[in-house]
């Protein structure tokens, strides 16, 4: 830091800049201008305020007085180790950002901390602000050191406000209703949380927390994509108003065993793949996405009795013994692919099979009622299905391939053959129907 000579021309001059950037006509006596500078904004450190406002900072500093601290006010003060402003209600951008020492700080009645306030203080321990309302954007990010964060009064957290505070281990936010993208995102020693009225958890918001363990949601209703992806430490999640579960919401949950959303109407791609459910209860889903529980190697147990569509590869590779839709219209590219357990299905209402759905699974007998169109692969290597039912009231579109090494084709499968029943009146439609009639022999005139 350069030397300056302090003259009388010196502080006149320095009066005339903060009466400027005040907006007052008052006059400053020495002593009061460290105060008056530190409540403006000060943008680089080649500045002369805040070479005049450094020299003040030698350790601790307290101020009964001052309201506000503007942006960059403290940014890199690597002398100051704790600062206490009673009367401070609002922290700037980056105001004290980087403070490498800084250990305590208290902020008694401040109630907004803005974009990057305390960004990377890594000794920064314990915080407390008990009438913040509003933090921004990556406030306390990348507070290593930080072990503790408590704000009874927090209305809303913004993204990666807390992201990879490696050493936070207890947050209270008895007041948050929305917390932001990222907001904790990598925080890898959290091992709770517990928030009474949230109500949206956004995008990346834990992820890689994967110490947490106990999540306590009761008035959430939307879990944002990748919320708590890789929480490998969760083996319960309880959300009994959640309404919509975001792609990969908790994607790579290993240790995740068992989930509650008794009103989740819908699960985005992804949600719960790779994870440790045993079974899968969601009464009031209308919509499984893509991938949904792709990978779930426990799973054995599902229910889904309103549920509309099924994504593709959505229970692919799962333990299932049974899959049961009796609403589900469309049932997506390898949903239930390589599920070799199921011994049954039933979709009453499906209209639509897609590629490779059941490719793999083990059930004898498929009933379809009301099914209109069957694509590529969609039973093939089904080598237990001897029997299947296409009752409707016209002939199912069939692409190539759909049931190749099945008991049902004759032309790439060796040993006894099943049979496909329909109604009298379509028989010969269907034995002279496109792809259809490779399998004349299989037909069942009911």
């Amino acid at each position: 830091m350069a030397k300056v000579m302090v003259t009388e021309s010196y502080l006149e001059a320095v009066g005339d800049a903060l009466r400027e950037k005040l907006g007052v006509q008052q006059s400053f006596m020495p002593s009061q201008m460290a105060e008056a500078i530190l409540s403006i904004s000060v943008n680089t450190s080649e500045n002369r305020e805040k070479e005049i406002l450094d020299r003040t900072l030698l350790g601790a500093y307290s101020n009964a007085t001052l309201k506000r601290i503007g942006a960059y006010g403290l940014t890199e003060c690597s002398r100051l180790t704790e600062i206490k402003l009673n009367q401070c209600s609002s922290i700037g951008k980056g105001a004290l950002a980087r403070c490498s020492r800084l250990i305590t700080a208290s902020f008694p009645v401040c109630e907004y901390i803005g974009e990057e306030a305390f960004y990377s203080c890594v000794k920064l321990k314990n915080l407390y602000f008990p009438q913040c309302f509003s933090i921004d954007s990556r406030a306390f990010a990348e507070c290593t050191g930080m072990t503790e964060a408590s704000f009874p009064c927090c209305e809303q957290i913004a993204e990666s406000a807390f992201a990879s505070c490696a050493s936070l281990r207890t947050i209270d936010f008895p007041a948050c209703e929305i917390i932001g993208s990222g907001a904790f995102q990598s925080c890898s020693a959290l091992e709770e949380a517990a928030f009474p009225v949230c109500s949206r958890i956004e995008s990346e918001a834990f992820m890689r927390c994967r110490e947490l363990a106990s999540l306590s949601f009761p008035e959430c209703r939307h879990v944002g994509v990748s919320a708590f992806a890789f929480c490998s430490g969760m083996s319960f999640a309880e959300m009994p108003k959640l309404v919509s579960v975001g792609g990969s919401a908790f994607y790579g949950c290993t240790g995740l065993r068992a989930v509650s959303f008794p009103n989740c109407e819908s699960i985005g791609a992804s949600a719960f793949a790779s994870c440790l459910l045993g079974q899968a209860s969601f009464s009031k889903c209308l919509s499984v996405g893509a991938g949904a529980f792709a990978s779930c190697y426990s799973l054995s147990e599902i229910s889904f009795p309103v549920c509309r569509s099924v994504g593709a590869n959505a229970f692919e590779s799962c333990v299932l013994e049974s899959a049961i839709f009796p609403r589900c219209t469309t049932v997506g590219s390898s949903a239930f692919r390589y599920c070799s357990g199921v011994s049954l299905i039933s979709f009453p209402e499906c209209t639509a099979i897609y590629s490779y759905a059941f490719m793999g699974c083990g059930m004898s007998v498929a009933s379809f009622p009301k099914l209109r169109s069957i694509y590529a692969g969609a039973f093939t290597n089904c080598t237990r299905l001897v029997s299947l039912y296409l009752m409707g009231s016209t002939v199912i579109s069939l692409t190539s391939a759909a049931f190749a090494s099945t008991p049902l084709t004759q032309y790439s499968y060796t040993g006894d053959y099943g049979s496909i029943y329909v109604p009298a009146s379509l028989y010969s439609s269907y034995i002279r129907a496109s792809y259809w009639s490779s399998m004349s022999a299989r037909f069942v005139s009911v």
